[in-house]
């Protein structure tokens, strides 16, 4: 359980902060709306589609599957991070 709310938490503001960063002021706003649309329907898609992969293939490939996206949101951090 903690990873999962390390990496929602992790991936919810390094997407906003990269949103931000690489969005000029005038499309900043709608680019954002969108971020929060896409993440408020994967809030209500995600816990039944986990529970359906669960009995397929376990709780541990799921863990599994945060962390990679927690390893892939971190990635994409630091490379905008480097490239600045």
């Amino acid at each position: 359980m903690p990873l999962t709310a390390m990496t929602g938490g992790s991936n919810q503001s390094l997407s906003t902060a990269l949103v931000g960063d690489l969005s000029n002021e005038r499309q900043r706003g709608k680019r954002l709306g969108m971020l929060y649309t896409v993440g408020d329907l994967a809030s209500a898609v995600g816990p039944p589609l986990a529970y359906g992969i669960i009995s397929w293939v376990g709780l541990d490939v799921v863990y599994w599957l945060c962390a990679a996206l927690l390893g892939a949101m971190a990635l994409v951090s630091l490379r905008w991070t480097a490239a600045r």
